[in-house]
């Protein structure tokens, strides 16, 4: 049985003292700061978010995509009041056949994995004139000259017969859930992503891909930590899959 408090390294929360090495004290305050950095951030409600859906082959080479590729669908939607969107691509069978990316996923036997993905624009805000002005300067409106925010997420379609689902926390990333509070802020925002892999679960992981497992994360942690989360399988060497 794999235990998540055995592989104690020097910079576990029991290791921490006044004495610590400078360099190393430096090293997790970079950790703590950068992963703290999506909860000062403000929501941005009432925006328009530009969506663009592309795909590829699982199997396909870097050479052969093409350098500026045609999205296979685009939407714009708006942003909540908690500053969140999302929307929900339907793809027709006639749209699947009439692109150049889908062509394969149309009609080639259905043993062939997709990456589809996302990239999501943040436009310029747009706010209306004063809304007491009347006649035309009445329908002006006023663009801001915000930067320019970009984020992409990859969207895999699998054929595999086999899934699966597992928890993140204690499971394939050392958290210590049961150490307490302390324990677990340190392990979430201190610690080296490289010293929180549970041992042995990599390898077990990649082997269960090798036969054909295709495999969805769960976690019960807040979205600001999901940049975080998809480092640390990176980091560990972890299937790729759904993040939930």
């Amino acid at each position: 049985m794999l235990s998540a408090t055995s592989t104690r390294s020097n910079t576990d929360v029991g290791s921490i003292h006044p004495d610590m090495d400078t360099g190393v004290l430096r090293q997790l305050h970079a950790n703590l700061d950068a992963r703290l950095q999506p909860f000062w951030s403000s929501k941005l409600d009432n925006r328009i978010v530009r969506i663009k859906l592309y795909a590829q082959p699982d199997h396909s080479s870097g050479h052969n995509k093409p350098e500026s590729p045609i999205p296979i669908a685009e939407v714009k939607a708006k942003t909540n009041p908690q500053g969140y969107f999302s929307h929900k691509f339907t793809l027709t069978f006639e749209e699947l056949c009439t692109h150049d990316q889908t062509l394969g996923l149309a009609f080639a036997e259905q043993t062939v994995d997709y990456n589809f993905r996302a990239d999501a624009e943040l436009l310029p805000a747009v706010y209306a004139l004063d809304s007491s002005t009347t006649g035309a300067e009445a329908s002006r409106e006023i663009q801001t000259d915000d930067d320019i925010v970009r984020a992409e997420t990859e969207l895999p379609l699998t054929t595999a017969h086999i899934r699966l689902i597992s928890d993140v926390d204690d499971t394939v990333k050392i958290s210590e859930v049961l150490m307490g509070v302390r324990a677990i802020f340190h392990n979430v925002f201190v610690r080296h992503l490289d010293e929180l892999v549970v041992p042995g679960m990599p390898e077990w992981f990649s082997m269960l891909e090798s036969r054909g497992v295709r495999f969805h994360y769960v976690s019960n942690g807040p979205f600001e930590l999901l940049p975080v989360l998809l480092e640390f399988f990176g980091v560990a060497g972890l299937p790729k899959g759904d993040s939930l």
